[in-house]
């Protein structure tokens, strides 16, 4: 297939969906869903690229339902399975019962993909986003040469 040839395809949407979409649209000053809907997946699958394997750092964002029962638990043990990837989390409280978690999260890219597709897929929850860096928080532990702290000594002299 070459890649100049555009395939027509069909979309069932919510009607919250779409009124996003418009006002995504408005907002850009653009007049074609097509185009617009081509551009937000491009810039989505952009962050696809690169080896799943390489080491990288950033956030996942989700906004989920707390009166879904059972749905905390099983947020909270899906973390706990990736205590290695998960840095840390802030639980925000918001309208309606819905609740935004920000989770701050280093590891191979190809897990930590996996790790928001497994929380994506939990009932109750609405969305999630990963964003991701290349660049990783420095070592916490386990390297002897490298200091991060200075002595109370050496910053109070």
């Amino acid at each position: 297939m070459e890649k100049d040839l555009a395939q027509r395809i069909s979309l069932s949407l919510p009607a919250d969906v779409v009124e996003g979409l418009e006002k995504w649209m408005e907002q850009r000053e653009s007049h074609n869903r097509s185009m617009a809907v081509t551009s937000i997946l491009r810039e989505e699958l952009a962050g696809l690229s690169g080896c799943i394997h390489e080491v990288v750092a950033g956030s996942i964002t989700l906004f989920y339902d707390e009166t879904r029962p059972g749905l905390q638990a099983r947020v909270a043990g899906l973390l706990r399975c990736h205590v290695k990837e998960v840095v840390t989390s802030l639980s925000v409280l918001l309208e309606s019962s819905m609740r935004m978690e920000i989770l701050v999260v280093q590891g191979p890219r190809g897990t930590l993909e996996k790790i928001v597709a497994q929380l994506l897929s939990l009932k109750g929850v609405r969305t999630g986003r990963l964003t991701l860096s290349r660049t990783v928080l420095p070592p916490l532990h386990g390297r002897p040469a490298y200091k991060m702290e200075a002595s109370y000594e050496s910053v109070h002299a």
